[in-house]
């Protein structure tokens, strides 16, 4: 994600914080939204693993990617499943 690891460390100590950004990317990789995150709502978030040890920083940006793909389509299927709830 590009953060050094001193920031992660003070960041779950809770003496600093992260940008937006940051936040974003972190959401991406692990396949939630900000406003899940905020909502402290974790259950909607995807059930990923990280088996492989040496994961490059290429390989997190490609699951990163792949995971606002899924994010994309599931938020797609439930305006159309609200959509198709509606009165007409």
């Amino acid at each position: 994600m590009n953060l050094d690891q001193s920031l992660i460390s003070k960041f779950e100590k809770g003496e600093r914080s992260l940008e937006v950004s940051a936040l974003e990317r972190a959401c991406a990789l692990f396949g939630c939204t900000l406003l899940d995150l905020e909502n402290n709502n974790l259950d909607r978030c995807l059930k990923i693993s990280f088996r492989k040890r040496d994961l490059t920083s290429t390989t997190l940006n490609q699951m990163a990617i792949i995971n606002r793909i899924a994010l994309n389509l599931i938020e797609i299927n439930e305006m159309e499943t609200e959509l198709s709830e509606r009165p007409n």
